[in-house]
């Protein structure tokens, strides 16, 4: 549908008009059908400019920190250089970061609170949005709607997507809401698909308690025998977690981490545990996928470190993991414990591909699924429909433990472990 078509106002209105609130995926299902996939994408592309009150051009990026660094080079490749950073970390006041001066918030707020728009570069961003606005700064607009507006600069690497793909989707949308197993996930789902569609967070429920990300009580109960196989081990922190809920009840962990730089901190994290614990922590220098492979691997990224053709520095060993524990495993892998009774995925993306290498686990061990389904947008829908065609026995579950889309969690829990 072309503005030619429904005239300019009518053409206006179904692009921008806010979202109403739907509190069943029938509602929603009416409300795709009116408003037709070319106003979705216009209201994509002028959203920005749109909130920016005219200041597009005259950015203020709140957040010197990894997603502000991200920001300002995409921002620097189609010429927009923001005017400065701030942060609200004194030691970096005054300071340049790659190659941009940062302010303080206080500062920024009094010189141009009314004359450029600050752009928030954190992913919990509704403290800081508050913070500028109690500052007297009046445009203040979340980097969603930045990313959206510079697509190809932005998305998908960024765990961000455009909303109009999802028109073409309806169905698999339908069939992924039907496999979910109660009705917080389902409020999960149509709240995401909400988000994705207008980028409101005020009609958001408050997420789930951080401390509670991979180990819900409510969804699954703690086995005091665990094989816990952390996919994307980073530098211990879940595995922290992990004990904190199990304490010395649990048979082995298994930590797959190819980042060279953080099985350092891996390494080092072993070190400072019980010598009972330490034993049975066994560090893995692997990528996990659907098959064995030597992979592109962008190293040295933090948290971000992934597997990718495109921009990969360094080469890993990509193994399924119904390879990795098929009967004794690997040199290394302690027989007794080769079936894993919990399987924890956050490997940036990768996760639908790692899902299928453990085909055969899921349906004969059953263990515990987690996948995160945050850093690629078509995962919400796409990962629940994979897992339901892989097993039968495993119920579904879908959790967010922060703001808008971000630490979004899928659960596959057998028969035997529901709580």
């Amino acid at each position: 549908m072309k503005i030619g078509e429904v005239g300019q106002s009518e053409y206006t209105r179904l692009s921008f008009a806010p979202m109403s609130n739907f509190r069943s995926f029938d509602e929603l299902m009416v409300q795709m059908a009116d408003i037709p996939k070319t106003c979705m994408k216009d209201k994509q592309a002028s959203l920005f400019d749109s909130l920016a009150g005219g200041q597009s051009n005259s950015l203020i990026l709140f957040g010197a920190g990894p997603l502000g660094k991200q920001a300002l080079a995409g921002l620097r490749s189609v010429g927009n250089e923001p005017k400065f950073f701030i942060d609200n970390r004194e030691s970096l006041w005054g300071q340049r970061v790659d190659g941009i001066q940062v302010l303080a918030p206080s500062e920024a707020a009094t010189l141009y609170g009314r004359s450029l728009c600050f752009v928030v570069t954190i992913y919990n961003s509704s403290r800081p949005m508050k913070q500028l606005r109690d500052l007297g700064c009046v445009s203040v607009v979340g980097f969603p709607a930045l990313y959206w507006k510079y697509e190809q600069e932005f998305i998908p690497w960024s765990c961000m997507g455009l909303a109009h793909p999802m028109w073409d989707a309806r169905d698999d949308l339908r069939r992924a809401y039907q496999t979910l197993a109660d009705e917080e996930s389902r409020l999960v789902f149509l709240e995401q698909l909400q988000w994705r569609m207008d980028l409101d967070s005020s009609k958001l429920s408050p997420p789930s308690p951080v401390a509670e990300t991979y180990f819900p009580a409510d969804i699954f109960a703690a086995n005091d025998q665990e094989v816990f196989v952390d996919c994307g081990a980073f530098d211990g922190d879940s595995i922290g977690s992990f004990l904190a809920q199990h304490n010395q009840n649990f048979a082995h962990i298994y930590a797959l981490e190819p980042d060279a730089q953080n099985r350092e901190k891996l390494e080092r994290f072993r070190e400072q545990l019980p010598a009972a614990m330490a034993l049975r922590l066994t560090i893995l220098p692997y990528a996990v996928g659907e098959k064995r492979a030597f992979v592109k691997f962008l190293s040295g990224d933090n948290v971000r470190s992934h597997v990718s053709a495109e921009t990969g520095n360094a080469e890993t060993e990509c193994v399924p993991l119904d390879e990795l524990f098929a009967g004794d495993g690997p040199t290394g892998l302690p027989p007794t414990y080769n079936k894993p009774t919990y399987i924890k995925m956050d490997i940036e993306g990768a996760e639908p591909e790692a899902i299928k290498g453990a085909a055969n686990l899921l349906s004969t061990a059953k263990p515990v699924l987690a996948a995160c389904v945050y850093h690629r947008w078509e995962h919400l829908w796409e990962v629940p429909l994979l897992i339901d065609s892989l097993t039968r026995d495993h119920k579904i579950f879908l959790r967010r433990y922060a703001e808008d889309c971000w630490e979004l969690v899928c659960y596959a829990v057998p028969q035997s472990r529901l709580s």
